[in-house]
This record gives C-alpha cells, sequence and structure tokens, in this order.
C-alpha cells in the first residue's frame, strides 16, 4: 500500500494538471479570439481609411503602392465586375476575376467583408478584410498572412506552458512540503499505534502542534501512559500475587476444563514430588498419583460445586494427612472455566489429637 503522503500528492498533482490543462488552453483560446478580433478591427480601419483615399484620389499607382507600403499589408484594387485592377503582390493581368470572392460576395449581401482562406495566388492563407471604394467605383481589399495568427498562436501557448509548468513545480513542491506536515503527524501516530499493538507501551510521539492533528497525538501519548501503568500496576500485581501462591504454606492447584495443569505452586510440587516442566500443560491424572485426589478433582468437575475431604498419604515411615478443599471457576456467564484445588498439611494437627487421646486414655 502506498502511502498516505505520496497518494495526497499524487491526488493534488492530478488535480492541479487537469486544472491547469483547462485554464491554459482557455486563455490561448481568449488570447486568440482577442488577437483574431483586434487584428480584423485594424484591418476594418485601415480598409476604409484606403477606401476613403482612392476615392479621393483615384486608383492611381502610385497611390495603391504607397498606402501598401504604409499599412505593410497586401493591398488589391478591385471593379465593381471584379476585375483586378492592381495587387501589391502580384500581376493583376494574370489575376482571375474576383467577383466570386468570399469577402466581395459578402459586400454584395450587405455583410462584412472578411475572409480567411486559402490564397491560389500567394500560395498561402489569408486574412481578408474587403470595403466598397464610393457607391459604385469598386473595392478595395486588404490583406495579412496568417502566419502572424500562428506566430502568435506558438508566443502564446510557448508562454503559457513555460509558466505553468514552472507554476507546477512551485505547487507540486508546496504541496509535498504541505503533505509532510499533515502526514507526518500520522505516520507517527501510526507508529506508536502499531508498537502500543506489539506491548511497547513506552512508546511516545512528539506533540508539537495544537490543532486537530496535536490534540489525536496528545490523546495517543496519553493513551500510551495510561497502558504503561496499568501494565505496570499488573506486573506488580502479577508478581505481588505469584510471590504469594509460590510461599503460601498450602498446597495450590489450578486445573481448566480439558483437565490440563495451569498453575502450581512450591507447596505442591514438594507434596507430589513433580518439576513445573513436568506438571504444566499434562493431564492431571498423569502427574498427580495419589487416586484419592484424582478422585476429589473428577467430583468438582462433576458436581460444579464446593468440595472437601481429608485425605491421608501413606509413606515409608510416617502418615501424612491433608485438607482438601475444592471448587469450582465460573466465567460471567456462570460456565465452568476449571477448578482450583487447596491442600492444607494437617499432619501436625492429627499427632496432636492422637497425643491428646493417648494422654486421655493414660489418665483414664
Amino acid at each position: 500500500m502506498y502511502k498516505l503522503r505520496y497518494r495526497l500528492v499524487f491526488a493534488v498533482i492530478v488535480i492541479t494538471l487537469l486544472v491547469m490543462s483547462g485554464l491554459g488552453w482557455t486563455i490561448v483560446q481568449l488570447y486568440e479570439s482577442y488577437y483574431f478580433h483586434s487584428l480584423t478591427d485594424r484591418l476594418e480601419k485601415e480598409a476604409h481609411v484606403a477606401a476613403a483615399m482612392l476615392e479621393e484620389q483615384g486608383f492611381q499607382e502610385e497611390v495603391i503602392e504607397q498606402l501598401a507600403e504604409n499599412l505593410a499589408v497586401r493591398l488589391t484594387v478591385i471593379t465593381k465586375d471584379g476585375i483586378v485592377i492592381k495587387d501589391t503582390h502580384a500581376d493583376s493581368d494574370e489575376m482571375d476575376n474576383h467577383a466570386t470572392r468570399p469577402e466581395i460576395e459578402a459586400i454584395v449581401d450587405g455583410q462584412i467583408g472578411a475572409s480567411i482562406r486559402y490564397s491560389e495566388t500567394l500560395q498561402e492563407e489569408m486574412l481578408y478584410y474587403a470595403v466598397p471604394v464610393g457607391e459604385n467605383l469598386g473595392y478595395v481589399r486588404l490583406g495579412l498572412p496568417t502566419t502572424m495568427l500562428q506566430e502568435m498562436h506558438q508566443r502564446v501557448w510557448t508562454i503559457v506552458i513555460t509558466s505553468f509548468t514552472i507554476a507546477f513545480f512551485i505547487i507540486v513542491f508546496i504541496i509535498s512540503r504541505v503533505a509532510g506536515q499533515l502526514v507526518r503527524p500520522i505516520e507517527q501516530i501510526t507508529s506508536v499505534a502499531k508498537e502500543l499493538a506489539k506491548g511497547n507501551y513506552r512508546v511516545r510521539t512528539s506533540e508539537e502542534r495544537d490543532d486537530e492533528v496535536g490534540q489525536l497525538t496528545k490523546a495517543m501519548n496519553m493513551l500510551a501512559y495510561q497502558l504503561d501503568e496499568m501494565t505496570r500496576n499488573y506486573e506488580v500485581q502479577r508478581e505481588q500475587m505469584a510471590t504469594l501462591i509460590e510461599n503460601m504454606g498450602s498446597a495450590l492447584l489450578l486445573i481448566n476444563t480439558r483437565g490440563e495443569i495451569v498453575l502450581v505452586n512450591q507447596a505442591c510440587r514438594d507434596i507430589f514430588a513433580f518439576t513445573e516442566e513436568e506438571a504444566i500443560g499434562h493431564v492431571y491424572y498423569d502427574v498427580v498419583k495419589e487416586k484419592e485426589v484424582s478422585k476429589f478433582v473428577q467430583a468438582v468437575f462433576m458436581t460444579e460445586q464446593k468440595q472437601r475431604k481429608q485425605v491421608q498419604f501413606s509413606e515409608a515411615l510416617n502418615n501424612r494427612y491433608f485438607d482438601l478443599y475444592g471448587a469450582p471457576i465460573l466465567n460471567k456467564k456462570e460456565q465452568l472455566s476449571g477448578v482450583v484445588i487447596v491442600l492444607h498439611d494437617i499432619t501436625e494437627l492429627k499427632k496432636l489429637e492422637q497425643i491428646r487421646k493417648d494422654f486421655v486414655a493414660n489418665v483414664s
């Protein structure tokens, strides 16, 4: 799984690319439209100026050449019948009749005489704008190659791409820093949570912020502190309990529902003469050889009631007496989860009782 910061940065980069691409395309289209309309307005004004001068001074070749040079355009003078009188970029005698040209037909139809089309004469695409000269004198047409539009288009795209590329890398750098600042505390909290799951309750994370993430880190540190305290208290209690059980005078035997011994103390090991390794995890009747004890344990399992009994263990030189106490261990659902057996050594009491009996008999 990819880290959260990488996924966050990738998502922001994709969104940024989409937004910047759409914005760049929109800017280029708007600028091209603005430049085209500006160029068309320029040709319109210059065409009307040229028409006024030609109407005033006539279709003189010197006037036409001077106008074309001053306006830096291709200038074509056409009669009302479509015959080309003069063209500053071509031989008028070799040119076709222009009555059917789109810009001339538009004027005849009462529309604006502007068009962009491929010029068969110059073998390139041109932007034309034509206006009538006087009432019936003819038409004057101004033309500019569209290479100006293409060059402008390339320049605009170059500027947009360059500026957006620089802006993109700046945004990526800023987003990476911001994502790192946002995600780093979460990664630290995740690391602390993993350590807590492993049982390392002493791990902590830094508390450097006061926002929501800072509150989360403080809560995580407080949780770790409380778990550490609980663990320490539990360890102390467990050690105390283990010390108490191990050093108590009575023998203790804890058995689960499968009949396996799960806990024995030193007194129990001494009585039955086995080691802890020989007892833990083994079935009680395989470890405890005294049948009276095994029957007693079975009785507690079967009745699920407290039991008490005195038993005698015969040894080589003397007998030993024990007071057996057994109780079932019930869970919250009142279901049996094991039994506990306690053996009290009452041999000395039995001896004192026997001495008392012998004394009374002797006195009698």
